[in-house]
């Protein structure tokens, strides 16, 4: 690999193409409640270089259940092109006991944030340092309901947001906020399973989210021939399949979409947190993107 030389006092920005791998090598760092007295346990994803980088701070599945770690492979590709990728996870590991309500969940996603602003730096590789100036939160799954929460509480917290594949019963009043919002459904999360209901369930997924995201600019994709937990590490997926949990894709397939999950979440965020012009299209034009779209659709204006 060539050198790769990056100032510390300017943003990193990837100008390259999104759906390959970036160019920066990455490193995980566990911070656990244990070692290291944080609200959560996470796990850190980062570039390993020295440079300021923009921060992607994640909730996984089931309100934060579905662990991090679950998420590998999207985070860490994500972080070599030039992110910090947090996986908070509400419980760790996951015990039988309750769970509280949702909104216990945002202020915990809340106080890990605020704990990370002053003391990830210290945990990462000398010279990586988060710019938390530049953040998207981001969610799989009913995750959207802590991130959603979060960003209901204190929207200047994060500069733009990333629901992949939402849902949630309790999005019910349109934001008041301008924040830019990538919005990605499938179109086999909407399908059953065997005897299971669909992972997405019609009026209260990521159609729902999309017109009820108040004020733009916000982005709506509907991607074809892949399901709800196909995003996640290839044995995670493999167990939501076999449980006949959710409608999966052709796993023949699965190394482009997950080109394609890493590269659409990257190029919205360096569109949306740096002003990047040049990679809205790749997330706007089929021509550009490197699997089928069912339907793409966006505003750039409030409505």
């Amino acid at each position: 690999m060539a050198t790769i030389c990056i100032t510390a006092a300017t943003p990193y920005v990837d100008m390259g193409y999104p759906y390959l791998d970036g160019r920066l090598p990455t490193k995980n760092t566990l911070i656990t409640k244990t070692k290291d007295k944080s609200p959560l346990h996470n796990i850190v994803f980062s570039p390993s270089i020295p440079g300021t980088y923009g921060v992607y701070y994640f909730i996984g599945g089931l309100d934060g259940l579905v662990p991090a770690e679950a998420y590998t492979g999207y985070l860490t590709r994500i972080s070599g092109h030039g992110f910090i990728c947090i996986g908070a996870d509400i419980l760790f590991p996951a015990k039988k006991r309750g769970l509280g309500n949702l909104f216990d969940f945002a202020d915990k996603f809340e106080m890990n944030f605020r704990w990370l602003e002053q003391n990830l730096t210290a945990r990462l590789d000398p010279g990586v340092i988060p710019d938390w100036s530049k953040v998207a939160i981001g969610s799989h799954s009913d995750g959207a309901d802590g991130a959603l929460l979060l960003v209901e509480k204190n929207h200047t917290m994060a500069q733009a947001v990333v629901f992949y594949e939402p849902f949630s019963f309790k999005f019910t009043n349109k934001t008041t906020f301008s924040l830019p919002a990538l919005i990605v459904g499938t179109v086999l999360s909407k399908e059953h399973k065997g005897k299971m209901p669909p992972c997405i369930i019609n009026g209260f997924g990521f159609d729902h989210f999309y017109d009820m995201w108040g004020k733009g600019p916000k982005y709506y994709l509907n991607i074809k021939n892949f399901g709800h937990c196909d995003i996640l590490d290839f044995e995670i997926r493999d167990v939501c399949g076999g449980a006949k949990i959710c409608e999966s894709g052709n796993t023949t397939n699965m190394n482009l979409y997950h080109d394609f999950t890493m590269g659409v979440t990257s190029a919205f965020m360096i569109n949306a947190l740096y002003g990047y012009a040049e990679d809205q299209k790749y997330f706007t034009d089929q021509q550009y993107i490197p699997i089928e779209i069912e339907t793409i659709k966006y505003n750039l204006t409030s409505v």
